[in-house]
């Protein structure tokens, strides 16, 4: 049964590295970079072939300006925390710094931390796991108060 998925995941890469010497732009140099590219497996390699970094580029650049965009956004707005959802399910939810007039510990060592900060019109906790293998926010809220 491993076998089957192993094969089938390399049949993947070489259907995927394939894919990637073809979206190669035109160039003088079009045919060397596919040869190239067609001999190797490795996601590393092909990422430092200068023509697959541009392609990358090209694409990544508007992406990661937007998202610094939208970041300032958020800080123009003095925003705390973001929630996304879709179809009116929430799937993630992220709350940013927040300062705090006071931070509050309480643990019982190897089980779990509780920090609760209060600020200007609002109060937020964690609670965070410590048993073993975890250290992973169990619960998160932040309430206005």
């Amino acid at each position: 049964m491993g076998d089957q998925n192993q094969a089938m995941v390399w049949d993947e890469v070489k259907k995927q590295r394939a894919a990637v010497s073809e979206t190669v732009e035109v160039t003088a140099a079009a045919p060397m970079v596919a040869a190239e590219l067609a001999q190797t497996s490795s996601y590393a390699k092909v990422m430092e072939n200068e023509e697959v970094r541009k392609q990358v580029d090209a694409v990544a650049k508007p992406i990661e300006q937007n998202y610094q965009s939208l970041i300032a956004q958020l800080r123009d707005r003095h925003a705390v925390g973001v929630v996304v959802a879709v179809n009116g399910r929430i799937i993630w939810a992220d709350i940013f710094a927040m300062e705090g007039r006071k931070e509050t510990i309480e643990s019982e060592p190897g089980v779990y931390r509780h920090t609760e900060v209060t600020g200007d019109g609002f109060k937020a906790f964690a609670l965070t796991s410590l048993l073993p293998k975890t250290g992973f926010d169990l619960h998160v809220a932040k309430m206005a108060e």
